[in-house]
């Protein structure tokens, strides 16, 4: 009897789930149904479902903040540059954080140009997706950028609950205050430093007042008060807008105040900004005390 070539048998079009079909494994004929076949098939490939819920590529965090703990089903064996999965964060990150996979180990996770996370950077309740690139997890969502980066975003809503920024963030303020029961001693015409405000690398818009505070004998005839990253040194006018200078006649014992003005300082590493003042006066004793603050522009 012989055979049929496989070309000239009819097609099957809508196969029951009972229909049974001869299947050739290790040169041993079997009789399987679509039912059964199809069980074969997805035994060690990845079914539609799988896809659409990423059950292999997702899972809840369950460490704590900066330490971040994710396990995947099945687990994988190692990790492997080019590496992707998703997390549920639960924790806000205060600072430089890592992330274990299935405890094949802690890696530090990195922006896109290698920089550590900032505070603030993961926030609980949010999916978070990472990719290992041989070293470290780079974190991939495209609204999050590293310090370093610029971008420019519309329409950037502040906040309403009376939060600070995070230190690092655009918007973060600080501040240093010299109240007069603090006033430092002033030497009539000698350039004095009133306030020291310390400022991390950045771009910084920086502003200050200055007052002067005499005893009940003492007459002002000066007065200049400026901001600089110079200890005690009178700038060159204008000073980007941050230099102040009086001409005077008060009477004895007249306290005085004013602004020194605002200029932006641009930081590349850790800084001393000083608020200084200067001022000439005569027959007694002067100090003078003040304010300075910087917010973070960026």
């Amino acid at each position: 009897m012989s055979g049929v070539k496989i070309s000239a048998l009819p097609a099957v079009v809508t196969p029951a789930l009972s229909d049974i079909f001869a299947i050739v494994q290790a040169g041993v004929t079997y009789k399987e149904s679509v039912t059964q076949l199809q069980s074969l098939l997805t035994l060690s490939s990845v079914s539609q479902m799988a896809v659409q819920d990423q059950t292999y590529t997702y899972a809840p965090d369950t460490g704590v903040a900066d330490a971040y703990v994710v396990t995947l089903s099945p687990a994988p064996s190692a990790y492997v540059t080019g590496m992707r999965f998703d997390a549920l964060i639960a924790n806000t990150n205060t600072t430089a954080s890592t992330l274990n996979l299935n405890s094949l180990g802690a890696k530090a996770i990195k922006f896109g140009d290698g920089a550590a996370l900032v505070a603030g950077t993961l926030v609980a309740s949010m999916l978070a997706s990472f990719e290992y690139d041989g070293t470290n997890l780079q974190i991939l969502n495209p609204m999050i950028v590293p310090p370093s980066s610029t971008i420019i975003t519309p329409d950037i809503v502040g906040v309403v609950d009376g939060s600070a920024a995070a230190a690092g963030s655009v918007g973060e303020y600080l501040n240093t205050v010299v109240l007069v029961g603090a006033a430092v001693s002033l030497t009539t015409t000698v350039s004095t430093d009133i306030a020291i405000l310390s400022l991390t690398a950045g771009d910084w818009d920086v502003w200050g007042s200055v007052w002067t505070n005499p005893n009940a004998a003492t007459t002002t005839q000066e007065m200049a008060g400026w901001i600089s990253t110079v200890s005690a040194t009178l700038p060159i006018a204008p000073n980007e807008g941050a230099n102040a200078k009086f001409s005077v006649s008060s009477v004895a014992g007249a306290a005085n105040g004013f602004s020194v003005g605002q200029k932006r300082i641009s930081l590349a590493g850790t800084t001393n900004v000083y608020l200084s003042m200067a001022s000439t006066f005569a027959l007694n004793v002067m100090s003078g005390y003040g304010f300075i603050g910087a917010r973070r522009v960026r």
